[in-house]
């Protein structure tokens, strides 16, 4: 419990300083494939223990993007901690960074619950929950796909899902291509 306050209390301080315009991100060189690989890792005992295999594709090793280190992992920990958490009792986690265009795009797909239509256009704002997560007794405070679209946003990239009830969901993200 104290672990879940304190994380909420971080995320709750993250949107202030988003919402204040105090929220600065630094300008690294980062490759989403090697954090990917290492919060794959992080996640392992989780996605065991949840059932849940986990698989990164990604064809081009030297891939490179503009962007806070640290923000852009805690989001790709996000996406990732989601789809394992709403893929409960077993299935599968996909994850692809590949480029098009000028943009290097991280795509990450489960079998879970899925989010039903009408709750579709609420998915990125503050503290929204879907109602089949709390049938399922999901925990969450409703603040980490909010970070994540207006960390992205901020490096200049952007956020977007599909998802169909009871099939699945897929969170992708894009970040401009350093050259």
């Amino acid at each position: 419990n104290s672990i879940r306050m304190s994380d909420l209390i971080d995320n709750l301080l993250t949107v202030a300083k988003i919402e204040s315009g105090s929220f600065f991100l630094s300008e690294d060189e980062v490759s989403l494939e090697n954090i990917t690989q290492k919060l794959i890792q992080k996640f392992k005992s989780f996605a065991l223990a949840s059932n849940v295999d986990v698989a990164l594709f990604s064809g081009d090793h030297s891939l490179r993007v503009l962007g806070d280190l640290l923000w852009t992992e805690q989001v790709i920990e996000n996406f990732l901690d989601n789809a394992i958490k709403y893929t409960k009792g077993g299935g599968e986690v996909a994850i692809k960074i590949y480029k098009k265009k000028k943009q290097v795009f991280f795509e990450i797909k489960d079998n879970g619950v899925g989010i039903p239509d009408k709750e579709k256009r609420f998915i990125f704002e503050k503290f929204f929950r879907s109602d089949n997560v709390f049938k399922k007794q999901i925990g969450g405070a409703g603040l980490g796909l909010h970070i994540a679209k207006k960390i992205i946003e901020k490096m200049g990239g952007k956020v977007g899902f599909s998802s169909k009830e009871n099939k699945g969901s897929t969170f992708w993200f894009s970040l401009p291509l350093i050259n």
